[in-house]
């Protein structure tokens, strides 16, 4: 999926972590403990009330049925 800035995705039906939704990190250098190195890299704003937080060993990752992608950042600015 190719995803723009100022735009919101939705997903039909609910999120799980891990298998379906848009997932994102709350902390940007957790990033790299579930996807591989890029030099691309969103700010997103998701719904408190939609998101579903891994809980497990300190993972910062999350899920949510509905995201805006609100700013692109590269390798650089996020170190």
């Amino acid at each position: 999926m190719q995803y723009e800035v100022g735009k919101t995705y939705v997903l039909d039906g609910d999120p799980k972590l891990c298998e379906r939704g848009f997932h994102f990190c709350t902390s940007p250098l957790a990033v790299f403990k579930h996807y591989a190195p890029t030099n691309r890299f969103a700010i997103v704003k998701a719904d408190e009330d939609d998101v579903i937080y891994d809980t497990c060993n300190n993972s910062h990752k999350a899920v949510a049925r509905r995201i805006t992608i609100v700013k692109e950042k590269t390798l650089d600015e996020i170190i």
